[in-house]
């Protein structure tokens, strides 16, 4: 039987604790199941080689999430979207979708959302959508919650390009959700529409 060192220990404590999130980003990344399975895997194995490194007492998150995207980079596997240079502070804000409304769509759309019709999968397809260099830091930010300053270090980006590429990411999902709403609030039309608060 082979005995567990104290070092790997720590990593299995620490690391591990983060599986399911590096899991999520993986799909995120790939939209490949088999091949986000084998990126996390490959993550960890360069994780624990990496483990004494000092950057993991900081931020173990940072650390795992940094070695995931690097590998997911520098990885070039076939047959995946990677749209945009991960790197390239040359990114412009994308212009806000100002689309005016009619009062009717207004009340079905505050119907649709009151019923959470426009959650959940919803969203997730609009973060799908986004070239690659953007839904990375979409997801970073809105689904892990990490700071613009984190995303900047796990990207290796600027901060500047993380500000835009989020700005960027909000508009474009802004006109994607709001595209489908008016759909779905038109399919609705005759439904009755609950009362305005």
């Amino acid at each position: 039987m082979t005995s567990i060192t104290p070092r790997k220990a720590r990593f299995v404590a620490e690391a591990f604790h983060y599986l399911d999130a590096l899991a999520q980003a993986s799909l995120w990344l790939t939209a490949n199941k088999p091949e986000a399975d084998a990126l996390v895997c490959e993550a960890y194995v360069v994780a624990y080689q990496r483990w004494h490194v000092t950057i993991f007492e900081d931020n173990c998150k940072v650390s795992l999430f940094r070695i995931l995207v690097q590998l997911f980079v520098d990885g070039r596997r076939p047959g995946v979207d990677r749209s945009g240079d991960f790197g390239s502070p040359g990114d412009l804000p994308a212009e806000p979708y100002r689309e005016t409304p009619t009062a009717r769509t207004i009340a079905r759309l505050k119907h649709l959302l009151r019923n959470g019709e426009l959650e959940g999968g919803v969203i997730r397809e609009a973060i799908a959508r986004l070239a690659l260099n953007i839904r990375l830091v979409v997801m970073l930010s809105f689904i892990e919650g990490f700071s613009y300053r984190e995303i900047a270090e796990i990207v290796g980006i600027e901060l500047d390009v993380v500000r835009a590429r989020l700005n960027q990411g909000r508009n474009l999902m802004q006109r994607d959700l709001y595209k489908h709403a008016l759909r779905t609030a038109n399919r609705v039309g005759d439904r009755p529409v609950a009362a305005q608060g």
